[in-house]
Protein backbone atom coordinates (compact mmCIF):
# COMPACT_ATOMS: atom_id res chain seq x y z
CA UNK A 1 0.00 0.00 0.00
CA UNK A 2 1.51 3.37 -1.08
CA UNK A 3 0.89 6.81 0.84
CA UNK A 4 -1.41 7.46 -1.92
CA UNK A 5 -3.77 4.90 -1.42
CA UNK A 6 -4.05 4.61 1.92
CA UNK A 7 -5.12 8.63 1.33
CA UNK A 8 -7.63 7.29 -1.02
CA UNK A 9 -8.93 4.63 1.11
CA UNK A 10 -9.21 7.37 3.88
CA UNK A 11 -12.04 9.25 1.28
CA UNK A 12 -13.93 6.37 0.67
CA UNK A 13 -16.23 7.63 2.71
CA UNK A 14 -16.21 11.66 2.50
CA UNK A 15 -19.87 11.58 4.96
CA UNK A 16 -18.36 9.98 7.78
CA UNK A 17 -15.73 12.38 7.43
CA UNK A 18 -17.60 15.67 7.74
CA UNK A 19 -20.12 13.74 10.22
CA UNK A 20 -17.53 13.78 12.52
CA UNK A 21 -15.49 17.11 12.25
CA UNK A 22 -18.85 18.70 12.10
CA UNK A 23 -20.22 17.19 15.43
CA UNK A 24 -16.38 17.92 17.65
CA UNK A 25 -17.35 21.53 17.12
CA UNK A 26 -20.98 21.60 17.77
CA UNK A 27 -20.24 19.14 20.86
CA UNK A 28 -17.87 21.31 22.07
CA UNK A 29 -20.36 24.48 21.80
CA UNK A 30 -22.91 22.43 22.90
CA UNK A 31 -21.22 21.66 26.21
CA UNK A 32 -20.09 25.03 26.95
CA UNK A 33 -23.93 26.23 26.05
CA UNK A 34 -24.67 23.66 28.83
CA UNK A 35 -21.62 24.39 31.42
CA UNK A 36 -22.88 27.79 31.99
CA UNK A 37 -19.82 28.89 34.69
CA UNK A 38 -19.17 25.87 35.70
CA UNK A 39 -16.78 24.87 32.85
CA UNK A 40 -13.91 23.76 35.36
CA UNK A 41 -15.87 21.41 37.35
CA UNK A 42 -16.70 17.88 36.94
CA UNK A 43 -18.35 16.01 34.35
CA UNK A 44 -17.54 19.39 32.03
CA UNK A 45 -13.57 19.82 31.62
CA UNK A 46 -13.63 15.83 31.27
CA UNK A 47 -16.10 16.19 28.36
CA UNK A 48 -13.88 19.09 26.65
CA UNK A 49 -10.54 16.99 27.37
CA UNK A 50 -12.16 14.02 25.71
CA UNK A 51 -13.57 16.66 22.56
CA UNK A 52 -10.11 18.23 22.64
CA UNK A 53 -8.21 14.69 21.94
CA UNK A 54 -10.79 13.74 19.64
CA UNK A 55 -10.25 16.85 17.68
CA UNK A 56 -6.44 17.09 17.90
CA UNK A 57 -5.13 13.73 17.16
CA UNK A 58 -6.86 13.48 13.68
CA UNK A 59 -5.80 17.35 13.22
CA UNK A 60 -2.33 16.08 13.81
CA UNK A 61 -2.22 13.46 11.61
CA UNK A 62 -4.34 15.59 8.80
CA UNK A 63 -1.19 18.25 9.24
CA UNK A 64 1.50 15.72 8.33
CA UNK A 65 -0.67 14.35 5.59
CA UNK A 66 -0.68 18.36 4.37
CA UNK A 67 3.28 18.64 5.11
CA UNK A 68 3.66 15.08 3.21
CA UNK A 69 1.87 16.33 0.39
CA UNK A 70 3.50 19.16 -0.59
CA UNK A 71 7.11 18.12 0.18
CA UNK A 72 7.27 14.59 -2.16
CA UNK A 73 3.80 15.14 -4.36
CA UNK A 74 4.32 18.60 -5.76
CA UNK A 75 0.56 18.62 -5.82
CA UNK A 76 -0.91 22.07 -5.54
CA UNK A 77 -3.04 23.01 -2.42
CA UNK A 78 -5.99 23.53 -4.46
CA UNK A 79 -6.17 19.65 -5.79
CA UNK A 80 -5.37 18.65 -1.99
CA UNK A 81 -9.09 16.93 -0.92
CA UNK A 82 -10.81 18.79 1.25
CA UNK A 83 -11.91 16.25 3.57
CA UNK A 84 -8.42 14.72 4.68
CA UNK A 85 -6.16 17.99 4.35
CA UNK A 86 -8.14 20.64 5.50
CA UNK A 87 -11.31 19.80 7.47
CA UNK A 88 -9.59 17.85 10.73
CA UNK A 89 -7.61 21.57 11.17
CA UNK A 90 -10.21 23.54 10.53
CA UNK A 91 -12.69 21.59 12.67
CA UNK A 92 -9.24 21.73 15.19
CA UNK A 93 -8.82 25.34 15.10
CA UNK A 94 -12.58 26.07 15.42
CA UNK A 95 -13.34 23.52 18.26
CA UNK A 96 -10.02 24.67 20.19
CA UNK A 97 -10.88 28.10 19.86
CA UNK A 98 -14.82 27.81 21.43
CA UNK A 99 -12.87 25.76 24.36
CA UNK A 100 -10.47 28.37 24.78
CA UNK A 101 -13.01 30.89 25.16
CA UNK A 102 -15.28 28.97 27.69
CA UNK A 103 -12.20 27.13 30.00
CA UNK A 104 -8.42 27.78 30.35
CA UNK A 105 -7.41 24.66 28.30
CA UNK A 106 -4.44 24.02 30.36
CA UNK A 107 -6.29 23.16 33.46
CA UNK A 108 -8.27 20.73 31.64
CA UNK A 109 -7.85 17.12 32.50
CA UNK A 110 -4.98 15.13 31.18
CA UNK A 111 -4.10 18.48 29.33
CA UNK A 112 -0.55 18.07 30.34
CA UNK A 113 0.43 15.60 28.32
CA UNK A 114 -1.62 16.99 25.01
CA UNK A 115 1.42 18.86 23.70
CA UNK A 116 4.08 15.43 24.55
CA UNK A 117 0.98 13.13 22.60
CA UNK A 118 0.51 14.69 19.73
CA UNK A 119 4.29 15.41 18.96
CA UNK A 120 4.84 12.09 19.41
CA UNK A 121 2.06 11.17 16.78
CA UNK A 122 3.34 13.55 14.11
CA UNK A 123 6.89 12.04 14.28
CA UNK A 124 5.76 8.58 14.47
CA UNK A 125 3.18 9.21 11.73
CA UNK A 126 5.55 11.22 9.83
CA UNK A 127 7.90 8.32 10.20
CA UNK A 128 5.40 5.87 8.55
CA UNK A 129 4.85 8.04 6.08
CA UNK A 130 8.57 8.16 4.88
CA UNK A 131 8.81 4.59 4.93
CA UNK A 132 5.74 4.08 2.59
CA UNK A 133 7.10 6.63 0.27
CA UNK A 134 10.85 5.24 0.02
CA UNK A 135 8.86 1.49 0.12
CA UNK A 136 11.25 0.09 2.55
CA UNK A 137 8.34 -1.48 3.83
CA UNK A 138 5.65 -2.46 1.66
CA UNK A 139 1.78 -2.35 3.20
CA UNK A 140 -0.60 -4.42 1.63
CA UNK A 141 -4.05 -3.13 3.96
CA UNK A 142 -4.73 -0.14 6.01
CA UNK A 143 -4.79 -2.45 9.34
CA UNK A 144 -0.77 -3.20 8.81
CA UNK A 145 -0.33 0.55 8.85
CA UNK A 146 -1.82 1.17 11.74
CA UNK A 147 -0.33 -2.17 13.66
CA UNK A 148 3.14 -0.80 12.67
CA UNK A 149 2.16 2.61 14.22
CA UNK A 150 0.99 0.89 17.34
CA UNK A 151 3.89 -0.51 17.75
CA UNK A 152 5.99 2.03 16.43
CA UNK A 153 4.24 4.22 18.92
CA UNK A 154 4.30 2.40 21.75
CA UNK A 155 8.07 2.37 21.51
CA UNK A 156 8.07 5.86 21.21
CA UNK A 157 6.21 6.32 24.70
CA UNK A 158 7.72 4.15 26.52
CA UNK A 159 11.42 5.11 25.93
CA UNK A 160 10.26 8.51 26.27
CA UNK A 161 8.71 7.85 29.97
CA UNK A 162 12.14 6.12 30.69
CA UNK A 163 14.33 9.33 29.26
CA UNK A 164 12.04 11.38 31.49
CA UNK A 165 12.18 9.55 34.78
CA UNK A 166 16.17 9.24 34.30
CA UNK A 167 16.70 13.27 33.64
CA UNK A 168 14.38 13.79 37.38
Amino acid sequence: MTVTEFMDYMVMDVVILFFYFMILPIGAFLTSMASGDDSNEAPYNYVFSAIVYLVAVPGVISACFWAYSLMTGGKSLWTLNFAVYYLPLLSTAITLFLISKKTNISRLPWFGELYELLAMIAGVFGFILLIMHLQVIKFGHWWQVLLVFVVLFGIVKLSWERLTRMTR
